[in-house]
């Protein structure tokens, strides 16, 4: 058991080292394409009635006139040696500041999601399987559908007409309050929700005609031992990777139930960064998204190899 940790605990330290290469290919491509995107920071900053002059000697003060790879390479150091992401050109503050303020929002936010969609969509995705061709069944697969091609920002501005401005019943903006949770946390739990289910759904039917559940129910086994303890184990692991994946999409999807319900969170920031060119505000957003989403990964290859050993790290 020992030597199984320590050989387990080796893999996933490897699996982090080869991370950084991925963390470096998207910082370099991150910052070419913001690069060549069109529009001038600088311009944006002083306005349109600044003269050429103060244009360029804000363009000199914030290196956007070195050459790329000279920009490149000075960003690049700052992170390794110092952790700066740089300056923010809209507040002139460091960047991790700014993150660091608003990042918590959108983790809260996805971690609600995905707890919603996990807990109802395998639950949902289990009664469908058990009860197949049923009226239920059919139900839940019609309105699984229906969630799916819902879009997430037309779902939110429906539950803001109804249960804010029609009914009063929920708050329509602001975070903080478990009531101002429950409007963004339907909407962006929505679509993952659909997708659980179906997977869950798909794997349940697979797995309950095996030989193995067969012999489990010839044996008298209940049919709630049989469901949770034997089918859901093998029928699971599938169902984990699609929760790993909405897990990631949760975090870019934040982006428009920040807007939708004007939460104070990472989305919303990068929107408004992306308006105003704040370059360095939006690389180091998609570092911490991009580092985010590979930490995703690695846990959820760590939950294949404790649902089945047979399972290695590779």
């Amino acid at each position: 058991m020992k030597k199984k940790l320590v050989k387990t605990l080796r893999r996933i330290g490897l699996r982090i080292l080869q991370t950084i290469p991925l963390l470096l290919i998207v910082t370099i491509l991150t910052f070419i394409l913001l690069h060549f995107a069109p529009g001038d920071p600088a311009q944006l900053m002083l306005g349109s009635d600044a003269t050429p002059e103060k244009v360029e000697a804000l363009r000199d003060e914030l290196g956007l006139n070195n050459p790329l790879h000279i920009q490149v390479w000075d960003f690049l150091k700052g992170i390794i040696l110092e952790g700066d992401f740089g300056v923010s050109f809209q507040s002139r503050r460091p960047v991790v500041e700014d993150i660091a303020q608003t990042l918590p929002v959108t983790i809260q936010l996805s971690i609600i999601g995905i707890i919603v969609s996990t807990i109802v969509g395998v639950l949902v995705g289990i009664i469908s399987a058990v009860r197949q061709y049923s009226f239920l069944d059919n139900a839940i697969r019609v309105i699984v559908l229906f969630a799916v091609s819902m879009p997430a920002f037309w779902l939110g501005l429906m539950l803001l007409l109804v249960f804010a401005v029609q009914l009063h019943l929920l708050p329509s903006y602001g975070w903080g309050t478990w009531q101002q949770m429950i409007l963004p946390g339907i909407t962006i739990s929505t679509f993952p929700l659909a997708m659980i289910t179906r997977m869950t759904r798909s794997n349940m039917l697979e797995v309950i005609r095996q030989d193995y559940i067969r012999t489990a129910r010839a044996k008298g086994l209940s049919a709630n031992k049989v469901i949770y303890r034997h089918a859901l184990r093998n029928a699971f692991i599938p169902v984990v990777t699609i929760i790993g994946l909405q897990l990631g999409v949760l975090l870019t999807g934040a982006v428009l139930a920040e807007t939708v319900f004007a939460l104070p969170g990472l989305g919303r920031l990068v929107i408004d960064s992306v308006y105003a060119r704040d370059y360095p505000l939006i690389r180091a957003a998609v570092i911490y998204i991009a580092f985010i989403v590979t930490i995703i990964n690695l846990i959820v290859d760590v939950i294949y190899t404790l649902l089945d050993p047979r399972i290695e790290l590779h």
